[in-house]
């Protein structure tokens, strides 16, 4: 949430690479988690919805957002920070309270996973 506020490029760039560095981490164990709790007949639909899903939100909808904060509530290219350091203050506890309440539901999909072998 930090680094776009940086006054210093490395102390920005030090606080992206941490980012960047557990950003890392989540891509082959949420992989891993789709494979384990999908039927063998459904995984590479699911896994291709998945992959579809993220690049259509991730890649298409959150640059269009940052330029969305950009131009109408700061109204300014110059407080491009602002929108970043926003748009992760708001989607960052967004994606913790999801996966705070997936995880339940997902312990017992695995359960179920593993009684169907």
């Amino acid at each position: 949430i930090l680094y776009p506020l940086m006054q210093s490029p490395y102390l920005a760039l030090a606080l992206y690479a941490l980012n960047i560095f557990f950003v890392s981490l989540q891509p082959g164990t949420q992989n891993a988690a789709l494979v384990q709790v999908t039927p063998n007949q459904m995984r590479a639909q699911a896994t291709a919805l998945y992959f579809f899903l993220v690049n259509l939100l991730g890649m298409g909808l959150g640059p269009l957002m940052i330029a969305g904060y950009t131009d109408y509530l700061f109204r300014s290219e110059a407080d491009l920070r602002y929108s970043l350091t926003l748009h992760f203050a708001i989607l960052g506890p967004l994606a913790c309270l999801i996966f705070w309440f997936g995880i339940k539901p997902y312990r017992a999909s695995v359960i179920r996973a593993k009684d169907r072998e």
